[in-house]
């Protein structure tokens, strides 16, 4: 799959628009990202993995609330 590309000049515009962020980019360094180029495949790949992502929050909630201990036994 493609790679989002980007250089030095959007670099430095991000870093220029929010200097929290620069921070962050200065710590993390370059990313590699994957991008869908079909904009369709892309749009449903993000509402699955939104749907996945809150079935696994409601799944924690409902851990904590039987007060499931998920510490390792020593």
């Amino acid at each position: 799959m493609p790679q989002l590309k980007y250089g030095p000049v959007e670099i430095a515009s991000l870093k220029d628009r929010d200097p929290g962020l620069g921070a962050v980019i200065d710590r993390m360094g370059r990313m590699e990202r994957e991008v869908q180029p079909d904009l369709w495949t892309a749009r449903v790949h993000l509402v699955v993995a939104q749907q996945i992502s809150d079935a696994a929050a409601t799944v924690w909630r409902r851990l904590e609330a039987l007060r499931v201990d998920v510490m390792p036994k020593r």
